[in-house]
């Protein structure tokens, strides 16, 4: 286990052979599949005593090839199964977009995790 769930992610698809990165790690323009993981909002789940984290998982494909941006997606999601219950799906992804900065195709998922306070 790594220091933060981020990183567990991150090193969970590095050891599935994902091209993983924390946010503004890769540089340049898109020219292979690759994988970004952020931390989003974290907050106490309810009345209880533990937080809730969201952590939205961003994959990239070059320009060349919009239609696979969806199966790389499908992947990570299959391999993300693995850290269950750790890390959880909310089930709920964004569209495909078109990323001028890097010239990439993006598609997202968001997925959570429960800890103790």
């Amino acid at each position: 286990m790594e220091k933060t769930r981020q990183l567990d992610i991150i090193a969970h698809l590095q050891d599935n052979g994902f091209d993983a990165y924390l946010p503004g790690v890769h540089k340049g323009e898109c020219t292979s599949e690759y994988v970004v993981v952020k931390t989003g909002e974290s907050t106490q789940h309810q009345n209880y005593s533990s937080t809730v984290t969201y952590y939205d998982i961003m994959v990239y494909v070059p320009e060349k090839f919009p239609s696979r941006v969806d199966e790389l997606l499908d992947e990570v999601i299959e391999t993300m199964k693995e850290l269950f219950p750790m890390i959880r799906p909310t089930h709920e992804s964004t569209g495909s977009f078109f990323d001028d900065t890097v010239k990439a195709h993006m598609r997202s998922t968001t997925y959570i995790n429960y800890r103790k306070l």
